[in-house]
């Protein structure tokens, strides 16, 4: 029973999981789509019943008696009525009222399509020259125009739309008469979305299609990208069809053969790849490829055996509308929960992508079946989808495809470094016993070089402290020093052993603890004269000297300090490390007493300095005047330290 429960619990989860990525793809995509509606669509846009029109001729003639029809509005959204009276165009009549004629107002137009002529009392706006002539899907985008104020008349006033008949309907775009700086917005946000990112949206979706068909997959994954190909390259041909002029001019019968074809080929091709994707069964295929086949036949036989504006019940077009409102919603749909199912089952891999194709096959559905139910935002009631900017979602998923693609090929070099990584392991596993012998070899070297320096500063402290006790023990037993004497030969010889101590503790080390440890037993030396002390260490790089060295240097700083606190009886002393031109390092102890005199110069304290000096390979420079004395120990590079050290 145990196993079935977690079966169970499993299957609760990929459900759960599955309901989760389809409520994000739909939440997406219908607040995108109402923050694009509500941005292409000006804040006074007319509400009115309906339009009044008259039916004309082409040469302008009016017909049916002069009688005046109303267009009611449609939620698809525009003024349609199916009133033909066998005429080629209509002459909409839109009475507008103001109160202010001085403001600049303007006239914005949803869609450009069939628009002929437009007239402000009477004065021309836009010449009787066609926007579009109907040659493929073009007219899809708005029009905005600023109305002359010498034809605008405070109270009533009436515009007149010449407007070519499409066929089916006369139809009448949604509008709005209002201040030209609204307008004007709304007009640039529906070039945006209806001309800017379509064009776009084309040029990514072939440059993605380009870029499967010229990489080498393996030959496992070639399924996929053929009919990622082909999805890619039939949304790319709707988008442009629908969103532009064709380069050449078609018939009516052609272009709507056209959309047609390449409507239900969108559809039928997305779910095509989604089948690849998610890997369905071969049996599958077969159902859809005779699917799609059909419907092809159906979008080509049927227009050009029944009458192409037989929009009677049994009419192509109807029939068409039928098939596209019955297969798009179901197969779509399905591909929508495949992909979430396969996005569950996989634990979340590549869901990004899953999900953003989501959203675009939702965008796919809603294109299909929107100008049969005029559906509106379940965001907003108020506001009906127009959604001649469909199209759009297939820039959003030429990038996600080219996102993908890249992640594929980073997934490929990951595993590229994952083989290096075990080769490079496996190579380290043999180093690593190179290098440990390496290292017990060298850290012998360096045990034989530190007892060495020891056994130097042993043999040191025995000449040289040991020498100086001894000849105090000697001065003592013969009563030749004074307490005074006996006491400064003491502290003497107990700092040099100090110096001994803290050279043999900072031997592994930087120079710059040393000088630090220097600084508080300085500081405790300044203390004792009421001298200020300024000390300060900054060393990019922190040589290690060993004992010897170490030990060489804070001698020769030990006997600056004690020299200029014995004789100059500074109020303000200075310690300073830094680093110098060419890597150089140099070390400076400073004072503000009088200076040094001509005796002190020469004498054997400062010789026994610059000795010590010159035996790690450093220089001692010295400058006095009556300002103070400075002492500046310059060290060589640290190679050329480690060098003379050693």
């Amino acid at each position: 029973m145990q196993p079935e429960r977690a079966r169970g619990r499993w299957g609760w989860k990929i459900l759960a999981q599955v309901i989760l990525l389809l409520l994000m793809a739909q939440a997406v995509f219908w607040i995108a789509l109402t923050l694009a509606e509500r941005a292409a669509r000006p804040p006074g846009m007319d509400a009115r019943p309906f339009v009044e029109f008259t039916v004309v001729d082409e040469q302008g003639l009016a017909l049916a008696d002069g009688r005046t029809f109303q267009a009611p509005y449609q939620p698809d959204p525009n003024y349609k009525t199916s009133i033909r009276e066998d005429s080629a165009r209509a002459n909409f009549r839109i009475p507008f009222d103001i109160d202010d004629p001085s403001q600049e107002l303007a006239l914005y137009l949803a869609v450009s399509r069939s628009i002929q002529e437009i007239r402000v009392n009477d004065v021309i706006v836009q010449p009787n020259v066609p926007l579009d002539s109907f040659s493929g899907g073009a007219g899809w985008e708005p029009v905005f125009y600023v109305l002359p104020k010498a034809a605008i008349q405070r109270g009533a006033n009436e515009i007149t739309a010449l407007v070519e008949n499409e066929g089916f309907n006369h139809v009448f775009p949604e509008f709005a008469v209002g201040p030209a700086e609204q307008l004007a917005a709304a007009y640039r946000w529906g070039n945006v979305f209806n001309i800017d990112l379509p064009l776009a949206g084309v040029a990514i979706l072939l440059f993605t299609a380009l870029l499967c068909l010229v990489v080498n997959w393996p030959r496992e994954d070639r399924p996929r990208m053929r009919a990622l190909v082909v999805m890619l390259v039939l949304l790319a041909l709707k988008t442009y069809w629908v969103a532009f002029m064709p380069p050449f001019p078609v018939s009516r019968l052609v272009n709507f053969m056209m959309y047609w074809t390449l409507t239900f080929g969108v559809v039928f091709a997305s779910v095509w790849f989604v089948m690849r994707d998610v890997g369905a069964p071969r049996a599958m295929y077969r159902w859809l490829w005779t699917g799609w086949g059909a419907v092809q036949v159906l979008c080509i036989v049927m227009p050009l055996t029944q009458g192409l504006f037989d929009s009677g019940p049994r009419g192509w077009f109807a029939f068409l509308e039928e098939v596209e409102l019955l297969v798009a919603p179901v197969l779509l749909i399905g591909a929508m929960i495949a992909l979430a199912a396969a996005t569950a089952r996989n634990r979340g891999e590549r869901w990004m992508e899953r999900l953003i194709l989501a959203i675009c096959l939702t965008a796919t559905m809603i294109d299909t079946v929107d100008s049969n139910l005029k559906l509106i935002s379940p965001l907003d009631p108020a506001l009906p989808l127009t959604f001649y900017a469909a199209p759009l979602f297939g820039l959003l998923l030429g990038l996600s495809m080219v996102l993908s693609l890249a992640s594929q090929a980073s997934a490929a070099r990951r595993t590229v470094a994952s083989a290096n990584h075990i080769l490079a392991a496996r190579l380290a596993e043999r180093e690593a016993a190179l290098r440990e012998s390496h290292g017990r070899e060298q850290d012998a070297l360096k045990r034989a070089v530190l007892m060495e320096e020891r056994q130097r500063i042993v043999r040191d402290m025995h000449d040289g402290i040991g020498g100086q006790l001894l000849g105090l023990a000697v001065q003592v037993k013969a009563r030749q020093l004074d307490s005074d004497s006996l006491e400064t030969a003491l502290q003497s010889s107990i700092s040099d052993l100090r110096l001994i101590v803290d050279s043999l503790d900072s031997a592994e080390e930087g120079l710059a603890d040393a000088l630090r440890g220097f600084e508080h037993r300085m500081r405790a030396q300044t203390n004792a004269i009421k001298a200020e002390l300024h000390a300060r260490v900054d060393l990019e790089e922190d040589p290690v000297l060993g004992p010897r060295g170490t030990l060489q240097i804070l001698r020769i700083l030990q006997e600056a300090v004690a020299n200029a606190i014995r004789h100059a009886r500074p109020s303000r002393m200075g310690l300073l490390a830094r680093c110098g031109a060419d890597g150089e390092i140099e070390i400076l102890v400073r004072d503000n007493g009088p200076g040094i005199s001509d005796a002190a110069s020469t004498g054997r304290g400062l010789a026994n300095m610059k000795a010590r000096a010159a035996s790690i390979g450093a220089r001692l420079d010295i400058s006095s005047d009556a300002g103070g004395t400075v002492v500046k120990l310059t060290l060589k590079s640290l190679a050329g330290i480690r060098r003379e050290v050693a």
